[in-house]
């Protein structure tokens, strides 16, 4: 008699959600955030792929964004961090980014993320039941 032999696929990964660039912009803009920061979201929302990211050394080099918005480099930089500040964007530590001897690339990659809305704060990482 014959055995029936019943593959199981394999788990994967769940699907990344696809950066809805739209809606980060409209909350980007509905922030209350200041102008200056405001243009250098659009402008990092336009260069960004359909998940929202640029890779390490990618277009987001201060030079060229200071070129795109108008600003000056050390503007951008300190939008940079008032995004992060805000939730609209992530990106690696940058004191561990430029320890790593692997990292050649001195421009971290970003992540474009959706803020949480006014009031609710994001769980620490040590506050994530593993």
């Amino acid at each position: 008699m014959s055995t029936l032999r019943i593959e199981t696929p394999l788990p994967t990964a769940p699907p990344r959600p696809t950066f809805e660039r739209h809606a980060w912009e409209t909350a980007l803009l509905t922030s209350g955030i200041g102008h200056d920061d405001r243009a250098l979201g659009m402008v990092l929302a336009h260069l960004a792929d359909e998940r929202g990211e640029m890779p390490a050394g990618g277009p987001q080099r201060a030079g060229r964004l200071a070129n795109l918005t108008r600003l000056k480099c050390q503007r951008i930089r300190e939008g940079l961090v008032s995004l992060e500040n805000r939730h609209f964007l992530t990106r690696p530590d940058q004191r561990e980014w430029m320890a790593d001897p692997q990292k050649n690339v001195k421009v971290r990659p970003i992540t474009l993320t959706m803020p949480l809305p006014s009031g609710t704060r994001r769980p620490h990482i040590s506050a994530v039941p593993e």
